[in-house]
């Protein structure tokens, strides 16, 4: 790598030298063999595995254990409060997290190298945000091996180039990225409370959907809707060039805004309309919904269905749906794989008030989704200033002048 020049008082060195140079402070998991699922328990030593590493942030989420002696036999590969965990595998390689001081030791899996700092001027919060920016990305990604899992080695990890200010010039950068991370987290819950605020209006307009406590008259389902159970076409029917109808085929193409077709087909068996709601019924995404932004050919993981003229308006069906998204998650059909039924969705219990109120309801969530659509935007432009401060910082541009006095950062 061609490193960047950097201001005078700064300096690069390699990860391993940034953090006092004894490679024992950079440290990969065991070899799978040494540590199997079957070594997992309910109870015991936390093991760290690439699920709870996230961008700067420790992800507390469906942790697995050991017992004390395999942790014994591990120590080498152990993590303590304050450590840094970094991903050598997955999406994006080299995400890093610190360990929060709650969690006090335990073992790292194979996929992830702890980091421990014992230099005294190194900020161990500088050194996640470095291992977190672009710059590092880059360079992890010119080392990546493998092909259906890319991965990276250990060796690389201890070699990459970590630019080096003054230690107080570390703790000014901190604090500015501190503050943007923390606009970009208001932006974030104002996300949340704008989706809750939805919820609470229906609420207040229709009441609770289960109790009905406003007395509506309680229909089955397929009485105020039109539901279109998705078949996939027959084999000769694709066409991988382009031509004919969309093909969404199951909830694996669902994404979280618009879905993705990955091929066509040019006999197609069940068709979707623009504005329709998509309706996933099969698998670990039953009952997630979307708007059709296409005419497509839905395959038999997804239903779409429609409101009828009348009877119904599409917001209300939706928001409707939205809200029994855990019964789905319950009831679908199957032990081991969610099978959401047309008999399912058909008598679901709805409550059906006038519908001059749904059409005022749909009138919100109108002005409502114009808002979010803002926020949207507005959360893409924080992210963006969010990487540029990054780069800035890290190449010595950010601050240029380190001396004692107060320093002052905001963003409008």
């Amino acid at each position: 790598m061609q490193a960047k020049q950097l201001p005078e008082g700064w300096k690069y060195t390699t990860l391993l030298n940034a953090v006092g140079g004894d490679p024992g402070q950079v440290v990969g998991g065991p070899f799978g063999s040494c540590l199997k699922v079957e070594h997992y328990l309910d109870g015991g030593v936390p093991i760290i595995r690439l699920q709870n590493i996230g961008r700067r942030n420790f992800i507390k989420k469906d942790i697995k254990y050991v017992s004390q002696e395999k942790a014994d036999e591990l120590s080498y590969h152990s993590y303590q409060s304050g450590d840094l965990i970094l991903a050598k595998l997955g999406d994006p390689i080299g995400k890093t997290c610190i360990i929060p001081e709650d969690e006090k030791k335990g073992i790292v899996v194979s996929d992830a190298v702890r980091i421990r700092n014992a230099n005294e001027n190194l900020s161990s919060k500088y050194l996640m945000y470095v291992l977190n920016s672009d710059s590092i990305s880059r360079q992890l990604n010119k080392q990546v091996f493998g092909t259906t899992r890319p991965r990276v080695n250990l060796e690389e990890v201890r070699n990459l180039l970590i630019p080096i200010p003054p230690l107080p010039v570390q703790r000014r950068i901190v604090a500015i990225l501190e503050q943007a991370e923390a606009l970009k987290q208001h932006r974030f819950q104002a996300d949340e409370l704008t989706q809750q605020f939805l919820q609470s209006v229906f609420y207040q307009m229709f009441g609770d959907p289960v109790r009905n406590e406003k007395g509506w008259e309680t229909v089955k389902f397929e009485t105020i809707s039109k539901i279109n159970m998705g078949q996939s076409p027959l084999g000769d029917s694709y066409n991988k060039d382009g031509i004919g109808i969309p093909l969404l085929n199951g909830p694996e193409e669902f994404g979280p805004k618009y879905p993705i077709p990955k091929q066509y087909t040019t006999k197609p068996s069940k068709i979707c309309d623009i504005g329709d709601i998509l309706f996933c019924v099969r698998g670990a995404t039953a009952g997630r919904m979307n708007w059709a932004d296409n005419k497509y050919c839905i395959g038999r993981g997804l239903a779409s269905i429609q409101s009828i003229a009348n009877k119904s308006d599409i917001q209300f069906l939706y928001h409707f749906l939205e809200l029994n998204y855990e019964k789905f998650q319950k009831t679908g059909r199957g032990s081991t794989f969610i099978n959401i039924s047309r008999s399912d969705l058909s008598n679901l219990k709805a409550p059906s008030p006038p519908l001059a109120l749904q059409q005022q309801f749909a009138r919100v969530v109108e002005q409502v989704e114009a808002l979010r659509e803002r926020q949207r935007a507005s959360g893409q432009e924080i992210a963006t200033l969010f990487d540029a401060l990054m780069e800035m910082a890290f190449a010595g541009e950010l601050i240029a002048n380190y001396e004692d006095e107060v320093f002052v950062w905001e963003m409008k």
